[in-house]
């Protein structure tokens, strides 16, 4: 790669006004009588989540443990659903169709 005069002179004079510009700044810490360890200020941030939110992250959390879907399983009631020998009691699925109504009333805008 080859390097124009103009490019070096304006490589070298962008490095003289960073270091200039450095220059300036330990002599306004000097004069304000602060050394560079001191002249630093670290700030932090802070955020605070509703509740909502963190029941959300916390949902979250228990969907991302839960295992992978099990495709044996899948297979295994997809024939007997085929066969006719999948049965599930009444009581079973009214108690799903209940627990899920109520989660979902939980995590719906309207549910506060």
């Amino acid at each position: 790669m080859m390097i124009s005069s103009k490019q070096l002179i304006a490589a070298l004079q962008g490095s003289e006004s960073r270091t200039a510009a450095l220059d300036r700044s330990e002599e306004v810490r000097s004069a304000q009588g602060m050394s560079e360890q001191h002249s630093r200020v670290v700030r932090t941030d802070d955020i605070t989540l509703s509740s909502r939110a963190q029941e959300v992250m916390k949902a979250r959390r228990a969907l991302s443990n839960m295992p992978p879907v099990r495709e044996e399983k899948i297979a295994e009631i997809k024939g007997r659903i085929e066969d006719g020998t999948y049965d599930v009691p009444a009581e079973e699925v009214a108690e799903k169709v209940i627990s899920r109504a109520v989660v979902n009333r939980l995590f719906s805008d309207g549910g506060e």
